[in-house]
């Protein structure tokens, strides 16, 4: 029973990183243009999620709590399209800079540049 945990959890770990193993990339995960989107993206995202998450705290409505999700939900998609970037692109892209250390590192310090530069 023990040796099937196993493989069903290898199998499962396969099936799950093989789409994002067999796209093309440079040996660092993304391109530095991709990963620059990305970023942008990120902090588009966050944005609009930090605007929406403190909307959200000051209403007890559960009405107007619905429409928030939905207007959150519209701002997330209209960010990705201004961005040019497919939900599963952003998925996949969000899943190489967390298990990629040096891509980590590199997506780090292009938030750091934003942050100082201020731009979107």
């Amino acid at each position: 029973m023990r040796t099937f945990t196993v493989l069903t959890t290898l199998f499962s770990a396969f099936v799950l990183t093989a789409p994002l193993a067999a796209q093309e990339a440079p040996p660092g995960g993304l391109s530095e243009q991709q990963l620059s989107v990305y970023t942008s993206t990120y902090v588009a995202l966050a944005a609009a999620g930090d605007a929406y998450q403190r909307q959200l705290g000051l209403t007890h409505d559960v009405i107007e709590r619905d429409r928030l999700w939905v207007e959150l939900a519209e701002a997330r998609e209209s960010v990705l399209s201004e961005h040019e970037i497919s939900v599963e692109e952003y998925e996949q892209m969000t899943a190489l800079v967390s298990v990629d250390e040096g891509l980590r590192a590199r997506f780090e310090a292009l938030l750091e540049e934003l942050s100082v530069t201020g731009i979107s």
